[in-house]
């Protein structure tokens, strides 16, 4: 609703403080986007294919705790964790996350492909070589994540990216132009400004870049809700904010995505979304009205699975 239906071919940019989940929003969009049978390029710049799965696992294992039980983080698949009564490290059994992650492949692995960093680094021109590459041997035009912006290398053979802003100006506008010639959405993360942290995120607190606001066809605002709200002293925000961040053991940190930039449609759209930090997991709020068009069950029937981000690929 508050994107006119789903991804379209725009370049979209995404941006929030550290740590409050822009990678696991951009990989909940990408893996249900894929799930519907489109081909996704998901380009980590930062992180491993490898924790990126394991994100995943730990993902689906909250989401279907109902069915498999227990859910597991990615902290629980990747590494080792000690333990007192056997004094001694020990990794959490395969078997207790078999299930999650057989799912986790069957729905995303065939058609969400993620291509690691290198020591060479990617650059977007590379990045607008490969999803060619890709469309032209498979004849399917695959939509393209960047995570993220500014972990994009420079260009050796351009002089004129000798500064971070300039790499990053012509990173968007090549960005920009995979989707106007592949007609495919680009959905990239940008970090902010520290200016902006603590505070709702606007336009200029993007980081490194005056061509973000200008170039970006869509820009989103990822906020910690806790943090755009007034209050009475700097010392209740300070516990409240705290509070928020670290809800407890199985509660959601309450998030607002915004939509503060849409070129060809209606922008300030906030949806209140509930973020699962421990397990990599997003879901829209089910008290959110403002954000849906009718009741929340209505809503729900009209998407596949009941899934907000379920037709976000349509083009």
């Amino acid at each position: 609703i508050a994107l006119h239906g789903g991804l379209t071919d725009e370049l979209y940019i995404l941006g929030a403080e550290t740590g409050q989940g822009k990678s696991a929003f951009s990989m909940y969009l990408a893996q249900n986007i894929a799930a519907q049978g489109f081909d996704v390029l998901y380009f980590a710049l930062e992180m491993s294919r490898k924790e990126l799965i394991a994100r995943g696992i730990s993902a689906t294992s909250w989401k279907e705790k109902k069915r498999y039980g227990n859910p597991v983080t990615a902290g629980d698949i990747l590494y080792f964790n000690y333990d007192f009564k056997l004094k001694d490290f020990v990794r959490v059994p395969f078997r207790s996350y078999a299930n999650a992650a057989r799912q986790w492949f069957q729905e995303y692995g065939g058609r969400l492909i993620i291509i690691e960093n290198d020591d060479q680094g990617i650059t977007a021109k590379r990045i607008e070589q490969i999803a060619k590459k890709h469309a032209e041997k498979t004849g399917r035009v695959p939509v393209v994540f960047v995570d993220y912006l500014q972990m994009l290398a420079a260009d050796q053979t351009d002089r004129g990216q000798a500064d971070r802003k300039t790499k990053t100006d012509v990173a968007v506008r090549i960005l920009k132009n995979v989707s106007i010639s592949l007609k495919t959405p680009v959905f990239t993360i940008s970090s902010i400004g520290r200016q902006g942290y603590g505070k709702r995120i606007t336009s200029n607190a993007f980081k490194e870049s005056g061509d973000l606001e200008y170039t970006g066809g869509v820009l989103l605002g990822l906020n910690l809700a806790a943090q755009i709200k007034d209050y009475k002293n700097p010392e209740e925000a300070e516990r409240e904010i705290k509070k928020a961040i670290n809800p407890g053991h199985g509660k959601p940190r309450k998030m607002i995505l915004e939509v503060m930039k849409f070129r060809n449609g209606e922008k300030n759209n906030d949806v209140n979304l509930d973020y699962y930090a421990e397990y990599n997991y997003f879901e829209v709020d089910p008290l959110d009205g403002s954000a849906l068009a009718g009741s929340w069950e209505e809503y729900k029937e009209k998407q596949t699975g009941g899934d907000m981000f379920a037709g976000f690929a349509k083009k």
